[in-house]
C-alpha cells in the first residue's frame, strides 16, 4: 500500500513537469485551479455538515452523505475531463495529470481528518477510494477505448453504488464504536 501512495504522492508533480516541457503549461494552471477550488469548496461545505446534522436524524444522514459526496466526486471527475483531459484524448501524461487533479481534494480530505481525529473515517476513506477509482475508470474507457461518454459515466455510476452499498450501515456502526 505504501507503493501506491508514493506514486500517487509522486504522480502529479511528474506529469507536471512533463506538461510544462510540453508547452502545455495552461493545463496545468487550469488544474492547480480545479485543485484549489475543489479544497476551497470543501471548507465551505464542511460547516454545512453541521447545519445537516441539525436538520436531519444520523440514520438519514449516514445515507445522505455518501450520496452527497459522491456525486461531488462525479462532479470533480467531469471537470478534470473537461478542463484537462479533454485537451488531449489518449496522451498519457495528461490523463495522468487529470488523474491526479481529480484525486487530490479527496487525499488532502482524507489527511486532514486523520490529522484532526488520529483516524479514518469510513466515509472519508470510501470518497477517496471513489475519486481514485473513479477518475481510472472514467479516464481509461474515454481515453483508451471507443466507449461512448455515455457509457463512462453509467460505468462510474454503477461503481459508485456499488460502493454505496451497505455503506450507510457501516457509518452507523462506526458511530456506535465511538460511543
Amino acid at each position: 500500500m505504501g507503493a501506491i501512495s508514493t506514486i500517487l504522492f509522486i504522480l502529479p508533480f511528474i506529469s507536471a513537469i512533463l506538461l510544462f516541457l510540453n508547452s502545455r503549461g495552461m493545463i496545468v494552471l487550469y488544474g492547480l485551479l480545479l485543485i484549489v477550488t475543489t479544497i476551497f469548496f470543501f471548507a465551505i461545505s464542511f460547516p454545512l455538515e453541521k447545519v445537516f446534522a441539525k436538520k436531519f436524524s444520523f440514520r438519514a444522514l449516514s445515507y445522505l452523505m455518501p450520496i452527497y459526496y459522491f456525486a461531488l466526486v462525479i462532479v470533480s471527475i467531469t471537470l478534470s475531463w473537461t478542463f484537462i483531459n479533454l485537451a488531449a484524448v489518449g496522451n498519457l501524461w495528461i490523463f495522468l495529470f487529470a488523474f491526479s487533479c481529480c484525486y487530490i481534494p479527496y487525499n488532502y480530505m482524507l489527511q486532514g481528518e486523520q490529522a484532526k481525529s488520529g483516524k479514518i473515517g469510513i466515509l472519508t476513506n470510501a470518497t477517496n477510494n471513489y475519486s481514485v477509482m473513479g477518475y481510472l475508470l472514467f479516464g481509461i474507457l474515454m481515453n483508451f477505448t471507443t466507449f461512448g461518454v455515455l457509457w463512462a459515466y453509467v460505468a462510474i455510476i454503477l461503481l459508485g453504488l456499488f460502493l454505496l452499498n451497505g455503506l450507510a450501515g457501516r457509518i452507523q456502526e462506526e458511530a456506535k464504536k465511538k460511543l
